[in-house]
């Protein structure tokens, strides 16, 4: 298992850290982008149950992730893993600073990937190949995660606004 960088994103919002904390975790369902990133889609919702992130639509129920760390205003870590087994998750943390009249809201998402060998690859050594091949999954897991968390951040920031 190859550990790649984090995905690290921060966003200013015009609300103190308690109302910011809210809108990110009791009103996700308002603010999170289920027509691009759901595993039941646009009709779905999301939010925190019991312990965990969870989307729902009809009877079906996926679990995104368990809340690791709840301090509000203050802290949240939780797994991350829509639409995923547990041992495949990751690990998110939102850290709300007060900033002025508003909140920073620092975002960090730790990503790990598999890194099988290419069979047209047989023939060179391991290391080789290990190095190549993290190089190209670091790239690419990191360009989409960095764009999920941007579009997300964006998204939560314009309705905080609201």
């Amino acid at each position: 298992m190859a550990t790649i960088a984090p995905v690290r994103r921060a966003v200013a919002v015009a609300a103190g850290p308690e109302r910011a904390f809210e809108v990110f975790t009791a009103e996700i369902g308002r603010w999170w982008p289920m027509a691009t990133h759901s595993v039941f889609g646009e009709q779905a919702s999301v939010a925190f149950e019991d312990g965990r992130l969870v989307e729902r639509i009809g009877d079906a129920v996926s679990e995104w992730g368990e809340v690791l760390e709840w301090d509000p205003p203050r802290l949240l870590r939780l797994t991350w893993r829509p639409g995923n087994p547990a041992e495949e998750a990751t690990e998110v943390t939102v850290r709300f600073h007060p900033d002025g009249d508003g909140t920073r809201v620092d975002y960090r998402l730790r990503l790990s990937a598999e890194l099988p060998k290419p069979l047209g690859l047989a023939l060179m050594p391991d290391g080789v190949v290990e190095r190549v091949a993290e190089r190209i999954v670091n790239w690419r897991m990191r360009e989409i995660a960095d764009g999920f968390v941007a579009r997300s951040l964006a998204v939560f920031a314009r309705e905080r606004r609201r």
